[in-house]
């Protein structure tokens, strides 16, 4: 499982660090090594820009 996720902290304290906006991934390739076969693959939801 493959789980991506784009966002910049923002420190607004000493010890606290904000996270207001996520910044959508386009065009971004990945690629996963594995020793066996791979049985399936799936798009969660399913769509894709």
């Amino acid at each position: 499982m493959v789980h991506l996720l784009h966002y910049i902290p923002e420190r607004r304290s000493k010890v606290m660090d904000i996270v207001e906006d996520v910044i959508p991934l386009y065009d971004t390739a990945i690629s996963v090594r594995e020793d066996r076969p791979v049985k399936s693959v799936s798009l969660v939801p399913g769509t894709f820009r």
